[in-house]
């Protein structure tokens, strides 16, 4: 099972404009992803080369709205069937103070790891754990908001995969869950592994409100995903976080365009209220609710909160 994310929006926090990462989701088992490849390919091979980019490949932005509707009822009208995960952020209705807050609370978080780890007598982690501080406070508002919301992302994308492979009868598939993204958002490796860090720390507390779908007879009778995905009787995604979510170039994964080209879609119609006809096309494999969910950060009394050490996956 594929998940594969990209983005539409500048998260400039000046811009009024909405913002979205939305996950593709291909089940892999009968040839799916090769068909839904096949079918993406031949469209592709359909447009005029002068759209194509530097690389060579082809950037939904450059498609017009019409060339946008035909690649909405090839990839999303045809079988095999595709599912879509839209999250979006409006970067300024977030406000300066509150996402200060959110950073702050990270932060406090990254320095009781490095006090953790340098009282265990481990001070290699500890100076990864400063590195990663340093990276963290030369985040701006922006670069902060899209980590924010690519976080949300991946958690309600995983949500959904599990939930939609319980009820659909697939759920086998569940322990091969892979996850791509567009390695625009982020380069270097260094900074990759930080991420994956702050990924965690989303998911510990985003899963506390919205828990991972789970049957009860799964505890009672095993099941390979929980084999795969449980240590000491607890979900832990490091292993898919580590081996299985990885960043990739656009112009090698026709998986990647696919989001890109949806991204765009849904982006160039919530926006400018164009492109009507792709974005009803799409919007019918959005998964849960059929809704794009918006996420706004939450303000909370700095003063009165307190550090909480069962609440840090840092430490």
């Amino acid at each position: 099972m594929l998940i594969a994310i990209d983005e539409s929006g500048s998260f400039d926090v000046k811009s009024k404009d909405i913002n979205f990462f939305i996950a593709v989701h291909y089940r892999e088992t009968g040839l799916r992803i090769e068909k839904k490849r096949r079918q993406f390919c031949a469209f592709e091979k359909s447009l005029p080369r002068s759209l194509k980019n530097s690389k060579g490949e082809f950037k939904g932005s450059r498609l017009s709205d019409e060339q946008l509707s035909e690649f909405a009822d090839i990839v999303f009208g045809l079988p095999p069937k595709l599912g879509i995960t839209p999250v979006a952020l409006r970067s300024s209705e977030q406000s300066s103070l509150v996402i200060a807050k959110h950073r702050q609370v990270a932060t406090a978080g990254i320095q009781e790891g490095i006090k953790g780890y340098l009282s265990l007598g481990r001070p290699a982690v500890a100076r990864t754990y400063e590195e990663f501080g340093n990276w963290f406070g030369r985040l701006n508002d922006s670069q902060f908001l899209k980590i924010i919301l690519l976080g949300h992302c991946i958690i309600n994308s995983l949500i959904n995969n599990i939930g939609h492979a319980i009820s659909g009868g697939y759920d086998l598939e569940l322990p091969n869950i892979r996850i791509v993204i567009d390695r625009d958002f982020i380069r270097e490796e260094r900074h990759l592994t930080f991420w994956k860090d702050l990924l965690r720390n989303q998911l510990w507390h985003i899963s506390k409100q919205t828990p991972i779908p789970l049957l009860k007879t799964w505890r009672t009778q095993g099941h390979p995903f929980l084999d795969k995905f449980t240590r000491n009787g607890r979900l832990d995604f490091n292993e898919l976080f580590v081996k299985s979510c990885q960043f990739g170039f656009s112009h090698e994964s026709p998986e990647l365009r696919i989001a890109d080209f949806s991204a765009t879609i849904i982006g160039r119609y919530l926006n400018r209220k164009l492109c009507g006809a792709a974005f009803n096309a799409v919007k019918q494999s959005f998964l849960r609710h059929g809704k794009i969910e918006q996420i706004v950060l939450n303000d909370f009394d700095l003063d009165s909160w307190k550090y909480n050490p069962d609440d840090n996956p840092f430490k």
